[in-house]
Formats: structure tokens, sequence, C-alpha cells
């Protein structure tokens, strides 16, 4: 019998798991659309008396039991992290974050998963704060349960859980698990963006400086616009 060749190695892009990593994502976010104005919808139509101190008591256990158990998840994932070394390069694009550019950079895999997992858990945490805040003092009840199904979809669809959990790929060409990863502002960034719109120097530098940005395009167009007439001639 001839001699067996050497295994192939598997194309990661061919791979179930790589496969599911980019429909994941997209099934997550059709998910979110519809699942949360219809348990609201539900919540709302159910006959159940949300004054009674039973009741109550349940929702509030069941609320604290799910956000432990969604910080658990989180600090296994960055235990996960800093327990590997992934020494692949991550080029991150300049940004502008609570009023403050930061400059272009670039760091490894580890160090980009690890400032991931770190924002995640603060913006966690303050939610969990906003919405125990809200529940408190206000006496509403459906923050909680929103909340909950909220975090395990936000968690199933975290690039995070879906790498390091799932062990889906992270590479190729339109895999949206491809690093860097950009997402939405947070809590604090969407409060100073609306802040610095609300103050009136503010609002009128950020004006201006779109009025100049109008007029050097239109410069430009103008100088083009010269030169092909120039050359035409």
């Amino acid at each position: 019998h001839a001699p067996a060749g050497p295994p192939r190695a598997l194309c990661l892009p061919c791979r179930p798991a790589c496969r599911k990593g980019e429909k994941a994502g997209a099934a997550a976010m059709s998910l979110k659309m519809f699942i949360t104005p219809a348990l609201a919808y539900a919540i709302n139509q159910a006959d159940i008396d949300w004054t009674n101190e039973s009741t109550m008591f349940t929702l509030r256990a069941t609320w604290v039991a799910a956000m432990s158990l969604s910080l658990i998840l989180k600090l296994v994932i960055r235990s996960k992290i800093n327990s590997g070394y992934d020494d692949r390069r991550v080029r991150i694009k300049a940004s502008t974050q609570m009023g403050q550019e930061i400059e272009a950079r670039e760091i490894t895999v580890s160090e980009h998963d690890a400032e991931k997992v770190q924002e995640g858990i603060k913006q966690f945490l303050i939610q969990c704060l906003v919405t125990g805040f809200i529940h408190l003092k206000f006496g509403y009840f459906l923050p909680l349960i929103l909340g909950m199904s909220t975090q395990v979809l936000m968690t199933y669809d975290s690039p995070l859980f879906q790498i390091h959990m799932l062990g889906y790929s992270d590479s190729g060409e339109g895999n949206p698990l491809k690093r860097p990863w950009t997402g939405g502002k947070n809590t604090f960034e969407d409060l100073w963006s609306k802040a610095q719109a609300m103050d009136p120097k503010k609002k009128e530098a950020m004006d201006r400086s779109k009025e100049k940005k109008k007029a050097g395009k239109l410069n430009k167009q103008m100088v083009r616009s010269s030169n092909g007439k120039k050359k035409a001639g």
C-alpha cells in the first residue's frame, strides 16, 4: 500500500462553524427587531398582578440571577482571553470618543479582545444600575423583563461569545467576526454627544466645521472644473 500522505488542512471558510458565524449576526439582529416589541405587547396583555409581592419578588430574583449569569459569562470570556495569547495584528482606525480624537494604532488580537470585553463589562454594569434605579424609583417592571431578553440576544450576538465560547472562525473575507469590530456608542458617549449638541457654543462650532468642509469640497470641484476646461481649450 502507498504511504498515507499528510492530513489535509481543513479550509476555514468551509467549516460549518465559520458559516454559522457569518449567519449568526444577521439572525440575532432580526430576532432583536421583533422579540422586544412582541414581548412588551404580550406582557401588557397578560393578566398578571404586578403589584403582588410574591410576583414582584420572583421577577426581581429572576432578573438578578440572569444578570449574574451574564456577568459570570463575561468574566469567563475575559479569563479565556487572558490565559492565551494571539499575536496577530489588528489595525485600529482613528476615531473620536468623548470629544477626544483617538489616533490610529496597531495592536494584537489578544489586546483587542481584552479591550472589547472590558468595555462590554463596563456597559453591562451601567445598564444594570440604570435599570435597577428606574425599577426601584418608579416601580416599572417592564425594563427588568426586557433587560433579561435583550441581554440574552446581545450575548449570543457578541463576537467575543461566538469566537471564544462557540468556536466560530474569525478569519476570511466578508466574515462579520473579523477584527476590528465596530459597535454603537456606549452610554457615556451617547450622553456626551447629546450634551455637545445642546450646548450653543459647541453647536455653533460644529456648524462652522461643517460649513468649512462643504466650502472645501466646493473649491475642489471648482478647481477640477476649471482644469478640465483648460485642458479642453
